[in-house]
């Protein structure tokens, strides 16, 4: 039972801190190239995936068109 508890707790932190780390990159993934996430535009998707980061430049891309994650990733490797 003990183990089960210890167990859980490490998984717990574990999850917390990628979590947290996952955070910090993404807000320093923002505040390099200056978007508004709230409003991006094209060229902001372009820089963003120039500089290697796929993931985000398909979240700006879902985010400025409003579609689904599907399409957001083909648009965005036909992209880049």
């Amino acid at each position: 039972m003990t183990y089960v508890v210890v167990s859980l707790f490490i998984i717990i932190v574990l999850i917390s801190s990628f979590s947290k780390a996952h955070t910090r990159k993404q807000k320093d993934i923002r505040s390099r190239f200056l978007i508004n996430e709230d409003e991006p535009t094209d060229d902001d998707i372009k820089r963003v995936l120039d500089a290697g980061h796929k993931i985000y430049a398909i979240k700006l891309y879902r985010t400025k068109h409003g579609c689904g994650l599907k399409e957001a990733k083909e648009a965005v490797e036909r992209i880049g």
